[in-house]
């Protein structure tokens, strides 16, 4: 056997399987980052485009289960039709072939496990996480909003900053239209740099509950819902 072959779990159950393709990429090192670096790439130049079955983070839009089953149709038919994305085919167990509209794409994001669903104005309307490692096939579509908050450092994690130099920076709770900041409160320090503090969890309530009100009053007050204010 070639020495540079590593009997990992994923290579001992694919060769118990006789699967002697993903045995040998289970074995090679980076073997499992080249097959998912190269199913990202499948996703995002599929001539015709597919999206997850399953979504993440369901219960923010009233729906109980946080992940939806795969066969369940007519939601993933309901919930996409919401982005004016028409189902037309199941692709495989994991994606549905779709119908996007004018000027939407899916893009690569610089992690292989990652990528976007943009529009027209190339705003992000979804994240999509496809692990394609053949040992643990998954996917799932999350919703993004038009407006969202955010408690962040003074460099709003835009620097090389350390964690410990963000302890000692201002803090602020921040309003965004997609990564844009529109709003952002008065500044304050952490109250600890020992770690997450009590007080500091405080401080994060309360700045981020005044972006959230800010955005409320610029007549926005169901901004965590991803299907609207994005004809405005």
């Amino acid at each position: 056997m070639n020495d540079k072959l590593q009997l990992t779990p994923a290579a001992v159950s694919a060769l118990c399987n006789g699967d002697v393709d993903n045995f040998i990429r289970a074995a090679t090192p980076g073997g499992i980052e080249k097959q998912e670096a190269a199913e990202q790439i499948s996703l995002v130049t599929a001539i015709v485009p597919r999206l997850p079955k399953v979504f993440n983070g369901l219960r923010l839009l009233g729906i109980a289960k946080s992940l939806n089953d795969a066969n369940d149709r007519e939601l993933i038919a309901s919930l996409y039709g919401k982005l004016g994305i028409k189902v037309i085919s199941d692709y495989d167990d994991l994606f549905v072939n779709v119908i996007l509209p004018t000027g939407w794409y899916v893009k690569a994001e610089e992690h292989a496990m990652w990528s976007k669903l943009v529009d027209e104005k190339d705003r992000e309307r979804g994240a999509i996480f496809y692990k394609g490692a053949f040992y643990d096939r998954h996917a799932e579509f999350n919703f993004k909003c038009r407006f969202n908050t955010s408690f962040s450092p003074e460099d709003a994690y835009k620097s090389q900053a350390t964690y410990d130099e963000r302890q000692k920076m201002k803090w602020y709770g921040r309003a965004y239209d997609c990564e844009e900041i529109i709003f952002q409160t008065e500044g304050a320090y952490l109250k600890s740099a020992l770690g997450y503090h009590e007080e500091n969890r405080r401080l994060e309530r309360e700045l981020q509950a005044a972006a959230d009100e800010w955005l409320r009053q610029q007549d926005y007050p169901e901004f965590k819902n991803p299907f609207l204010y994005w004809d405005k």
